[in-house]
């Protein structure tokens, strides 16, 4: 348990590092002296370094997860560093690059972990459990950050969460036990591991692997503009737009409780899919939501959205998870692959979308899930 809350509360701390971009567009433009446009597509080029996340998960099915954790976290807390030091637009694109694989490299480590010491029929309650602070993020990080930038200005998060994450090395490394990787618990030895391409050839594991790459791609064609939609079209401040994370946040965290008390038992597939439906109905709501003009209405259309991605993506985990126990953090890794690049084009379609307003991204979002809960009926386990 203590190994769960730890592992949980760092992800927290990491997951406001790595969100923080898109919401404070506007404002870090202007303290950086930088385009807004230029600094998104800048950020939004991390998901190009995903890509390489099938070479971490083959490292990660050869040494302990735990040293996989402290890993990512150094890398993370370094790439703080160097965007608090010196925030230019070339530094702000390096340092999400490089923050984007710290972030991989500990969320796989934990996933991985999860995934060895827990039976497939908990699976769903624990990640429900550890993804939490994907949630706790918008609800606690991101108005705490949106404080700190209007107080002490755009660099001192970033060199506040870089002391944060580097204190997370001392707790991962207290309280995480290092186990072999790719065995279970109570199995002292590792599973034999079959290259990438027999995973793939297996039934399932291609279509499912798909959707990785589609879930990320949808909910990235509002992530990547929100900030500019809510300041363009409502006015609102930093401040205002840190504090309306709160609402997002609390979507989410009903999504992940959602997976956390249900998944288990009516069906990871099953909820999944209700996520992918839920995320359609709100991603045609927010643009009439919108169009009434009143902001609490449009945070009501995006918290939508974020509830049925939440639950479709957190609900998706333990499946990929239990694809190949063998090499599983080959396939979790492979997953991260594909979520990168879905948000990278996610975020390109968004900015591309943006000039025409807030329907065409509603509707190129909707019918991606209508996809992705086609291929969940078809292909994923129960």
């Amino acid at each position: 348990m203590w190994q769960l809350i730890v592992t949980t509360l760092v992800r927290l701390v990491v997951n406001t590092a790595f969100r923080l971009f898109y919401p404070f567009v506007p404002e870090l433009s202007r303290a950086f002296a930088v385009p807004a446009e230029a600094l998104t597509a800048a950020v939004s080029a991390r998901g190009a370094v995903g890509l390489v996340s099938p070479l971490i998960g083959a490292a990660a099915d050869r040494i302990d997860r735990r040293t996989l954790m402290l890993l990512g976290l150094a890398v993370v807390s370094g790439a703080l560093g160097l965007i608090g030091v010196a925030p230019s637009l070339t530094m702000i694109g390096f340092g999400a690059a490089l923050m984007a694989v710290g972030k991989l490299a500990y969320d796989l480590g934990v996933l991985a972990h999860i995934g060895d010491q827990t039976p497939y029929a908990q699976r769903g309650r624990v990640i429900g459990l550890s993804e939490t602070s994907w949630s706790g993020a918008a609800l606690i990080g991101l108005p705490l950050v949106g404080l700190v930038i209007g107080r002490f200005g755009a660099q001192a998060p970033f060199l506040i969460l870089a002391g944060l994450v580097a204190l997370s090395l001392i707790a991962i490394a207290s309280v995480v036990r290092a186990s072999p990787a790719g065995t279970r618990r109570g199995e002292g030895s590792p599973l034999a591991r079959p290259t990438l391409r027999t995973l793939l050839s297996r039934p399932g594991v291609a279509p499912i692997l798909l959707t990785s790459l589609l879930i990320p791609l949808a909910n990235e064609v509002l992530n990547a503009i929100y900030g500019l939609w809510l300041e363009g079209s409502f006015g609102l401040s930093v401040e205002s737009i840190g504090a309306s994370a709160v609402v997002f946040g609390m979507a989410e965290l009903a999504g992940e409780g959602c997976i956390a008390l249900f998944a288990d038992r009516l069906g990871k597939r099953n909820l999944a899919i209700v996520g992918a439906l839920l995320g359609v109905a709100a991603y045609l709501a927010l643009p009439m939501l919108s169009a009434t003009g009143r902001i609490e209405l449009a945070l009501l259309g995006v918290g939508g959205v974020y509830f049925g991605f939440e639950i479709l993506v957190v609900g998706s985990i333990p499946i990929v998870s239990e694809l190949a126990p063998e090499a599983r953090a080959t396939i979790l890794s492979t997953a991260g692959a594909m979520q990168s690049a879905g948000r990278l084009f996610g975020a390109w379609a968004g900015l591309a979308l943006f000039p025409f307003g807030i329907w065409p991204a509603a509707l190129f979002a909707a019918g991606l899930n209508l996809t992705i809960s086609a291929i969940l009926w078809r292909w994923a386990r129960a």
